[in-house]
């Protein structure tokens, strides 16, 4: 059994504790019952202005920095709601798994995971709270989301063309879009000669398990849109 982070890298541990006494004293690292946690209240501020105090609970898994750390609101103070980008358990949603590379990529310190997306997962829930509009262009909760990052990775707002793409890398066994193979956007030509760039950028930041998982979950909401038309509509299979 592979031994937790803050036994096999005690460094990381010293380092983590350091960060946290210099930049956010209010913020404590324990080790609980085998499982490092921070605990404690996070202040954001924005433009110089204090704009709220959060009482908060971090889990950091065993892999860390390979692992992401799980936050929790404990205060009370956000919604436990999707549009509030909190998921079905109460750990906050600060960015999609596909999109670790841009906010904080493999390897980051701690300190970079507080001052970054969790800072901006409770700006947002600050400046939500005071009536504002979030403060990030922050996407949408669930495959909404997944889908809103797809469209920027091929850089299209053409859902079917998204959807065609998602669904030859969710192919089992997918190795890569092949030149010679149709492009997904049905323009005649082939991916060399249409879409070549943008479809290795998307075989690169998304493993074929998530595209997948985002077939499945967009197949499910189609069906779940389709059966509330018909039922507004008074329609019948």
């Amino acid at each position: 059994m592979n031994r937790p982070w803050f036994v096999a890298r005690p460094e990381l541990l010293d380092a983590m504790r350091h960060e946290l006494a210099e930049h956010h004293p209010d913020l404590h690292l324990s080790i609980i019952r085998g499982t490092a946690q921070i605990r404690g209240s996070f202040v954001v501020s924005d433009a110089g202005r204090a704009l709220a105090r959060f009482a908060i609970e971090i889990d950091i898994p065993h892999d860390y920095p390979r692992g992401v750390p799980v936050v929790r609101e404990v205060g009370g103070h956000v919604p436990r709601t999707a549009d509030f980008h909190v998921n079905a358990g109460g750990s906050a949603c600060l960015f999609l798994p596909e999109e670790r590379w841009r906010v904080w990529p493999e390897g980051s310190s701690m300190l970079t995971f507080l001052d970054g997306p969790m800072r901006h997962f409770f700006i947002g829930q600050a400046l939500k709270a005071l009536g504002e509009d979030w403060p990030f262009g922050e996407r949408t909760h669930g495959i909404e989301g997944a889908l809103e990052y797809c469209k920027d990775v091929l850089q299209s707002d053409d859902e079917a063309f998204v959807n065609a793409c998602l669904a030859m890398l969710s192919q089992p066994g997918f190795k890569g879009f092949r030149g010679h193979w149709p492009c997904p956007c049905e323009s005649g030509l082939r991916i060399r000669e249409c879409h070549p760039g943008l479809l290795a950028d998307m075989h690169e930041k998304i493993p074929a398990a998530r595209a997948a998982t985002f077939v499945r979950q967009s197949q499910g909401r189609e069906l779940s849109v389709a059966g509330d038309t018909r039922e507004e509509t008074g329609g019948t299979d």
